[in-house]
């Protein structure tokens, strides 16, 4: 009946749920081990289903353009990073010796390649966790045993999440006061112990965390997706091993939905990012606008008092009417910088803490 109505049908059966209740009754004894069998072979009727409509969906992604980068999943699929495979094909190199087509072209690009910047440290610390080479360093992840959603809580602020329970004993003298570890917003791994974890991978990010809490074990996740596979194996006690990602997952999800909701009709800087036109770099626009009268600027709030009254009327175009800096209250380079960000339709401006960037930039706004 699942092959015949397939994506129609596995979505509202509780496979998992059958699945694990009838594993449970046969480690009692009270049931035929051949039922056990047939429910196996119902998940992986059910999984071969999922995959298809997975893989249909991952091809008409791949096979629209550049547009594709919308329709994207953030979270990456199991399959993207339980196999270190090298750079996956879909990443494109940033151009720099040519143009891009168009902004479509650019963010597809650049979505890609965030996208990939957090899961290819996930893809090496899964391998080598699943290599389970226990004298080899895991820099890329940190991982938990002992793992069971213990219950299903909802909250104002996220809705529904999970307390999860993990095992400590390793971590007897850990300072959680200061650590690093299952801070709000990281990216969790959920692999089951006891099970493949081809099919039963869950994804969940760091709802909540307390020292005091984690110290006992205890932490608040909430699953990106698949809440009702949560939910049976919550009901079930299904213990888990849990890879956390280094990269902190809060930092990278905000960029990457940005950019697949960006206007691309409306962004800035088009002849210097898309085209790479960098030769020229004119005046702004509104200083161009009237070109019968020259763009005059108060200038007093850069210079002591004794310039101050000169500095009223300035036209900043002509660099030469601008007072040398050591008659301001700046030195060359800050004067420099506040001259090109004034007569350029576009400037970088950069420099090591403490050297007035931020201070310079509200007086020149």
């Amino acid at each position: 009946m699942l092959l015949r109505f397939e994506s129609l049908a596995w979505e509202y059966l509780p496979i998992d749920e059958l699945h694990g209740t009838v594993r449970r009754l046969t480690r009692a004894g009270t049931t035929d081990p051949a039922l056990l069998e047939r429910a196996e072979d119902l998940c992986e009727i059910r999984d071969q289903i999922r995959d298809k409509k997975a893989n249909t969906a991952v091809a008409a992604v791949d096979e629209s353009d550049d547009t594709g980068y919308k329709s994207l999943p953030i979270l990456p699929e199991w399959k993207e990073i339980k196999e270190d495979n090298g750079t996956p094909p879909e990443v494109r190199p940033n151009k720099v010796d040519a143009p891009y087509k168009d902004w479509m072209e650019y963010y597809d690009i650049q979505f890609r390649l965030v996208r990939e910047d957090f899961i290819a440290p996930l893809r090496r610390g899964v391998t080598t966790f699943l290599q389970g080479d226990k004298g080899k360093k895991n820099r890329d992840v940190k991982t938990y045993s002992g793992v069971t959603i213990v219950s299903q809580v909802t909250t104002k602020e996220k809705g529904i999440c999970f307390n999860v329970k993990f095992d400590v004993s390793r971590f007897r003298n850990y300072n959680w006061s200061v650590t690093k570890r299952l801070i709000f917003g990281s990216l969790l791994c959920f692999i089951p112990t006891h099970e493949n974890p081809e099919s039963t991978v869950l994804f969940a990010t760091v709802a909540e965390s307390d020292s005091l809490k984690l110290k006992e074990g205890k932490v608040m996740v909430q699953f990106e997706k698949d809440i009702l596979e949560a939910m049976t194996y919550c009901r079930n006690e299904t213990e888990f091993e849990i890879i956390e990602s280094n990269v902190y997952f809060e930092a990278t999800s905000p960029i990457l939905r940005s950019i697949q909701t960006a206007n691309t009709e409306t962004m800035p800087f088009t002849k210097q990012i898309i085209h790479g036109d960098c030769g020229t770099v004119l005046p702004p626009v509104y200083l161009r606008a009237n070109e019968e009268e020259s763009p005059i600027y108060n200038l007093t709030c850069l210079y002591g008092s004794k310039r101050r009254l000169k500095m009223l009327r300035v036209n900043v175009l002509e660099k030469e009417s601008w007072e040398a800096a050591n008659d301001s209250e700046l030195d060359s380079s800050q004067l420099s910088a506040i001259q090109t960000a004034l007569t350029q339709e576009i400037a970088v401006i950069q420099g090591p803490p403490g050297t007035g960037k931020n201070l310079h930039w509200v007086k020149d706004s």
